[in-house]
């Protein structure tokens, strides 16, 4: 059973890295297509620019939590398999 919950968090990890690499990609595409001449990033209003914040925020912490999701991971292989 620990080992079973320590798979099941280390492909939450995985997910969650990938999920994270595929928001941070569309962010900096986003930003590439949308950027003027002094270097500004242009928004349609307000809101767009705080839903980009947004975004990029969630990016920048979907990998994080994917590798503390896969260092448990690898503890609950550990408490299950190894450390007897």
């Amino acid at each position: 059973m620990i080992a079973f919950i320590g798979f099941i968090l280390a492909v939450l990890g995985v997910y969650l890295i990938k999920k994270g690499r595929k928001m941070r990609l569309e962010c900096e595409e986003y930003e590439f297509k949308n950027r003027t001449n002094g270097g500004v990033i242009q928004f349609n209003d307000f809101r767009a620019s705080k839903e980009h914040e947004q975004k990029r925020n969630w990016a920048d912490l979907f990998p994080k939590l994917g590798l503390l999701a896969f260092i448990f991971a690898f503890l609950f292989f550990m408490g299950a398999y190894g450390c007897h």
